[in-house]
């Protein structure tokens, strides 16, 4: 089995600044709300607790290298969730949980709602190709078969279709990727099925959502029905993109924002409207002409 971890490293894991269970533990230490040697008292912890896991999984007298290091794996990221759930993401409250030594009720949370998110994930893995919307999400074709394939209580993906041994899967980094596709699924499921149907055609395959968004934050500024633009639309917004007449970048954003369901994960958001804004200075920038940007133009 490739884990990707044949170079484990047990203090960096601990220490991972990019992690939530990173970061508090620099920030604990750096203003005196953890003693100095916090990090020792975790790394042994999740020693004592690879030890238990890879006793439990060996199929022989000897401890696997590969248990050992999924048990690692597995546990810090755990660790790493359950830490931001019962901190609601406040870095003082997860400092003073972290003091209190209680790293494996953090743990069994975290895996929890890791094993939830990874249920949610592998019923969406199943249900993705028979969507309609998925004819514009083709860029979340590779996920979702993972997804798919993925035992929710191991985060083991066994994919016939792929090269190589099974490969465990990050339930943090994944679990993003399924917000975001989640997202665009509602917003899909707001646009008015006709106008789909007709994008769809026009386009004449299958394809990303960047492709899709590209003509809708063109429509919604210039306040057209219709996804698919005419050769006329096209020109009078190249000639002055998101100026008189026509809704602002910002405003496209808003109306889009609007569109989503309520409760959406913020994170989320966030990273959609950093799309949106991406594809907007691509419109306004023409560097490869605004034709070539536009996914569909008709007429």
């Amino acid at each position: 089995m490739n884990l990707g971890l044949s170079t484990v490293d047990l203090g960096n894991f601990v220490l991972d600044e990019g992690s939530y269970l990173g970061q508090t533990l620099k920030y604990g230490i750096e203003y005196g709300l953890l003693p100095e040697n916090a990090d020792d008292a975790l790394r042994m912890y999740l020693q004592m607790h690879t030890m238990s896991f890879g006793q439990k999984n060996r199929s022989g007298i000897a401890i696997n290298r590969e248990d050992m290091e999924q048990g690692i794996f597995q546990a810090t990221v755990c660790l790493d969730i359950g830490l931001r759930d019962q901190s609601k993401g406040e870095p003082n409250r997860a400092a003073e949980i972290l003091s209190a030594g209680e790293f494996e009720a953090i743990r069994k949370r975290g895996w929890e709602l890791a094993f939830f998110w990874m249920e949610d994930m592998h019923e969406e893995g199943k249900r993705f190709p028979m969507r309609r919307e998925s004819a514009f999400l083709m860029d979340y074709a590779t996920p979702t078969q993972k997804w798919a394939h993925t035992v929710p209580e191991t985060w083991i993906c066994d994919d016939p279709e792929a090269e190589g041994e099974p490969t465990i899967v990050d339930p943090v980094g994944e679990y993003d990727v399924y917000l975001d596709l989640m997202l665009r699924v509602s917003l899909l499921k707001r646009l008015p099925a006709d106008a789909l149907k007709r994008f769809g055609s026009a386009a004449g395959a299958r394809g990303p959502f960047c492709d899709l968004l590209r003509n809708l934050i063109v429509s919604v500024s210039l306040g057209l029905e219709s996804l698919v633009l005419s050769t006329a639309e096209a020109e009078y917004f190249r000639e002055s993109p998101f100026g008189p007449g026509m809704a602002t970048a910002e405003e496209v954003l808003v109306r889009l924002l609007c569109q989503l369901e309520d409760g959406a994960d913020p994170r989320a958001l966030d990273r959609f409207g950093e799309d949106v804004r991406e594809e907007v200075a691509q419109l306004v920038s023409q560097e490869t002409g605004l034709m070539t940007r536009l996914a569909v133009v008709t007429g």
